[in-house]
């Protein structure tokens, strides 16, 4: 099953390594470090394709993968459908970013005690 998380979710091999070497659950990458490893992806995918376009287009599939863990997912998937450059790529990520950011903002977080009973 952890292959098929990794279609979706490559960190998923650094939180199992992490948790069989210490028995402890990381804390899941944040949006800004997922896009970076997304960034890193494609950028890696152009450089052993030697063709921006066709690599990038090539990368689309698992682009809209990627998105299922991420804020306004829908969007993503739509964006990525039509995308051909690293460039693109930057420019969607960039909005993901500041949109969740800025969703945020005005988001009050409210903590609720837990009780632990006896």
């Amino acid at each position: 099953m952890i292959g098929r998380a990794a279609m979706s979710a490559p960190w998923i091999f650094r939180e199992t390594k992490a948790y069989l070497a210490s028995g402890v659950i990381v804390d899941p990458p944040t949006l800004d470090e997922r896009w970076k490893l997304i960034l890193r992806h494609c950028e890696l995918i152009v450089r052993e394709w030697g063709a921006e376009e066709p690599a990038i287009r090539s990368m689309r599939a698992r682009l809209m993968a990627y998105s299922k863990s991420m804020p306004d997912a829908k969007r993503l998937r739509e964006k990525f459908s039509q995308v051909s450059t690293l460039t693109d790529v930057k420019r969607i990520a960039q909005e993901n970013v500041l949109n969740q950011e800025s969703r945020n903002e005005g988001e009050v977080r409210i903590q609720i005690p837990v009780f632990m009973g006896s």
